[in-house]
């Protein structure tokens, strides 16, 4: 699909700073993945979620009623909070849009594996809405459970695939989609014909080349022995791209230190990005420059 990055998808054409995380939104869950998670995640109004996520964030989210994936979609957004908050990490970028779709909702078609994806240009995606600012989300639906979310997870992680077994893991992915692109917008400006992302991104940028990096970083290659060490101490999909890698290595770290208990960050993620390759190092640090 036009746009589309697997496993993340990039496309959006309407970033405000209103949509910056600066306080508390009070949308927490107070447990990971335990009993007692399972039993309030089933409890979950998706509709009172959806108006919240409205007022008070400034994303029009529809979660089609699947309370699994709201939940996972509210702690990314809270871990996220914490990151900015506790470590000044620059996570406060929001989606200006969040939808959960079945594949017949597409215009194009997406590879049977795909379980989201986040846009990189405002583009017509789904049959019966109009067109999606860039850096909006899309997640496939799945069944309304979230242990089904976690297996997942798992079965991505043990066959070498993911960089994280955690339950977040394919949410958090998509959602560092949408901060790496807004990174690479206000630094390198939007070269695209969106007026509205023109205005936002480009008033420091006389040269603006946003996409043009963004499909670099897409066809740029790893040497051999780099694709190699990727594949070793990230995952198989980082190694397919550096525009894939930046997500699976802020899901690894992120995953790596959160607190099971209170769904909060016990250390500053980017403490264990030592444990990584140099190249891995020196790539992740300059993007988040």
């Amino acid at each position: 699909m036009k746009n589309f990055i697997f496993g993340a998808n990039i496309s959006f054409t309407g970033f405000n700073s209103g949509m910056k995380i600066q306080n508390s939104y009070g949308l927490n869950f107070k447990s990971g993945l335990t009993d007692v998670i399972k039993r309030e995640v089933k409890t979950i109004d998706t509709a009172v979620i959806e108006n919240q996520w409205h007022d008070i964030c400034g994303i029009d989210a529809n979660f089609a009623g699947n309370k699994a994936i709201a939940a996972c979609f509210t702690y990314v957004l809270n871990l996220c909070q914490d990151a900015f908050n506790k470590f000044s990490l620059p996570f406060n970028y929001l989606p200006p849009r969040i939808r959960v779709f079945k594949p017949d909702d597409l215009i194009e078609p997406i590879e049977s594996n795909c379980l989201g994806f986040c846009i990189t240009d405002t583009d017509k995606i789904l049959k019966n809405e109009l067109p999606f600012e860039l850096c909006s989300v899309f997640l496939k639906n799945q069944p309304d459970d979230i242990e089904y979310i976690d297996n997942l997870s798992e079965k991505g992680y043990s066959s070498g695939k993911s960089s994280s077994s955690h339950f977040l893991a394919h949410v958090l992915h998509e959602w560092m989609h949408n901060i790496h692109l807004n990174l690479i917008f206000y630094k390198d400006g939007y070269d695209g014909k969106c007026a509205y992302a023109q205005e936002v991104y480009n008033n420091k940028n006389f040269f603006p080349h946003g996409l043009e990096k963004i499909d670099w970083l897409e066809k740029d290659k790893f040497t051999s022995k780099q694709k190699k060490m990727v594949k070793e101490n990230i995952g198989r999909y980082a190694a397919t791209s550096k525009i894939e890698l930046f997500p699976e290595v802020m899901v690894k770290l992120i995953t790596g230190v959160i607190d099971a208990d209170t769904m909060t960050l016990k250390q500053n993620p980017l403490d264990n990005l030592k444990t990584l390759p140099k190249f891995v190092q020196s790539f992740i640090r300059k993007e988040l420059d």
